[in-house]
């Protein structure tokens, strides 16, 4: 609904992604680490390039 609507849609890895570079949260990759503890899958290779781009590869 949203792209139709044209907004832009950002998924979780984005929010978090976006958190770590306002200063909301201290860690992108603790972030998506207690997520993947309560059952969230995220690729690899995603998170490798996620992380980098946060700073914290």
């Amino acid at each position: 609904m949203a792209e139709l609507l044209g907004l832009q849609v950002t998924g979780t890895l984005g929010v978090l992604l976006k958190a770590k570079e306002q200063g909301w949260i201290p860690s992108f990759h603790e972030a998506v680490t207690q997520m993947q503890r309560n059952g969230i899958f995220y690729q690899p290779d995603l998170l490798r390039k996620l992380r980098r781009i946060a700073g914290e590869s």
